[in-house]
Parts: C-alpha cells; structure tokens; sequence
C-alpha cells in the first residue's frame, strides 16, 4: 500500500477557476462527518492532482452530481498519462440524463457503458487503472459495487497514469459537480475514507514563522494570507483537531498538503515536519519550489515515532508544520 495523493480542499490541488466552497448541504452534496464542505465546480472550474506514475493505480473520490437536468458535461473526472494524454473520463456527453465511462483510444473517445451512476445521490466512487498490452484494465465502482468494466488493451493512450483532474461545465447551483474525499492509492481504495483537519492552535513548542495558524486554517479555498520565513532553521508546527473517523478503522496515512513559495532572499528550501510524541521528525528537503505558490504534499504511511501504523491516539496527539531550510 502506497498513498499517492490525498486531499477534500483547495490546498490539496492545483485550481483552475474559482471553486465554491459549499458548507450548506452537508449530508447531501458532502458526507459531514469527515469534511466542513465541499468543492463545488463551475463554469471554467477545474481540480488537478499530480502524482508519481503508475501502471497500477486506484482513484477515490466522494461524488454528489445531479444529472436530472441533463448536464452535458463531458469531462466530469478524467485520468491522464504522464505524456498529456488522456485515459478515460466520466461524463454527460450528449445531454440525457445519464453519466458515461469512456476510454480514450489516442484518437477519440469510445464508450465503455452508459447510464452507470446514480444521479442526485452522495456516494463513493472508485476507478481501478491497470496499464497492460493485453490484460489492462479500467474498473468503475459506485459504493463499492463493480458497476463497469474495460479489459484488453489499455496502452493504446498512454502507458501509466499521473494526473486527474476534475471539471465544472454549469453555472446553475445543484447542478454542479461536488467533489470530496480523493484519495490515490496503488492498491484497492474500496471503502476509504479523508478525513480533513485544519489547525487550530500553534504549537507549544515551535512558533518562529511570521504568521500564525489562523492564516491558514482557510476553509476549503485559499485566501492571500501566509505564514513567512526569513530566516534558515525556523519551524513552525500547529494542532489539529481529533480524528472523526469510526475507532474501527484502519489509520492508512497521515498527509499534509501545502501551497508552498520562494522569495528572491532568505531560505530558498523547505521541509515538512511531524511531531510525535515529543520528537520532531522533517521530511526532505520539498522539490520544486518557485516564486509561485505550488501545491505539495507529505504523506506519512506510518508514526515516525513507532515505526508502525498510526493509531488514532498517535494522530489526534501529532503536530504538522514547515521547516525552513538554507
């Protein structure tokens, strides 16, 4: 198990447009339990998420999309190569009342089933990519049920998976497409949940950034408020709140997301930390950093004060912050 990506808000994603942040309709167009709201896509609205590629990859992701008023929106969700090209899409090509699965062939669009998913209904898709010349494979699930299937040659595009992206196409409210809970994982992600947690408080311990955790404890889409660091060595941790998930779980990652810059003078590199039980773990040195905001991500698969998987105590006690780094 590998988690590539994860993420429910604006800082987890590259943005393109101005999602709206919908807090109101929890229990319908997002599951509440887990996040404050959800990212509503309109017109020219776009959610991108990178990740290392793959030929053996699962997508998940909590959908609330009503399709009754005929959306015609063709590109709802769409999976890429490493090369631009994409693999298949989910949408509404033809302005019926149906969402389609769709696999590309280097040329076009052709159709792998009709009318799959539920319409006005909040539920947990997943999408399995298997890259093979012979036996690739594209599944569809809606609760975690197998509702669509592709099996043959799944090259024909692309020869991995890198990129998703999620698209708006209508300006009327509820028609929208609402978009949750995405998680990447190279193995099944059937039954996965995100939870989200924003900090709460600044650390007791590590406080030397300009800023404070109210500058970032956005809710879900980013302000022009920043935490700054002049000076190399500087780290600034916060809390966060308690897990919500149910204690049955199984605790898989704990990732931080971050939109992260460099000035022209002071620290030109950057490290995420983990707090945990008293001791700071810093990730690497983040690759990547320009003068413009970019979105990273530290994923932490097990407690770095363990060694083995997070428990729910672990996490809720753990703090999350940045490093400065000459």
């Amino acid at each position: 198990m590998t988690v590539l990506f994860a993420g429910s808000e604006a800082d987890a994603f590259t943005v393109r447009g101005a999602p709206t942040w919908e807090t109101t309709s929890g229990g319908t167009f997002y599951d509440d339990t887990y996040t404050d709201g959800v990212l509503s896509l309109f017109t020219g609205d776009e959610l991108e998420a990178t990740f290392t590629a793959q030929t053996d990859v699962w997508i998940h992701f909590s959908l609330y999309w009503n399709t009754i008023n005929d959306n015609n929106i063709p590109s709802m969700f769409r999976a890429w190569g490493s090369n631009g090209e994409p693999l298949l899409r989910i949408g509404d090509t033809d302005d019926v009342q149906q969402q389609d699965f769709d696999r590309y062939d280097g040329a076009a669009y052709q159709s792998i089933d009709d009318a799959i998913l539920s319409d006005g209904v909040l539920n947990d898709i997943d999408i399995h990519i298997v890259i093979d010349g012979t036996v690739g494979t594209f599944e569809l699930y809606e609760a975690g049920v197998l509702v669509s299937s592709y099996v043959g040659d799944t090259t024909v595009a692309a020869t991995d998976v890198a990129k998703i992206t999620f698209t708006g196409g209508k300006s009327t409210y509820a028609r929208q497409p609402n978009i949750t809970q995405v998680i990447v994982d190279t193995t099944s992600t059937l039954g996965y949940k995100l939870d989200t947690l924003r900090p709460t408080a600044n650390s007791a311990t590590h406080i030397d950034w300009t800023g404070d955790y109210t500058d970032i404890d956005d809710l879900g889409v980013l302000d022009s408020n920043t935490l700054t660091s002049a000076t190399a060595d500087e780290v600034e941790a916060f809390t966060k709140p308690a897990v919500q998930s149910p204690s049955n779980y199984i605790y898989k990652a704990l990732v931080q997301s971050a939109p992260i810059s460099i000035g022209a003078e002071g620290p030109q590199n950057c490290q995420f930390v983990t707090r945990s039980n008293g001791t700071d773990y810093f990730s690497s040195n983040i690759s990547g950093l320009t003068p413009g905001a970019l979105i990273f991500q530290n994923i932490e698969e097990t407690d770095p004060d363990t060694g083995v998987a997070w428990t729910q105590a672990g996490l809720d006690a753990a703090e999350i912050g940045v490093k400065s780094i000459t």
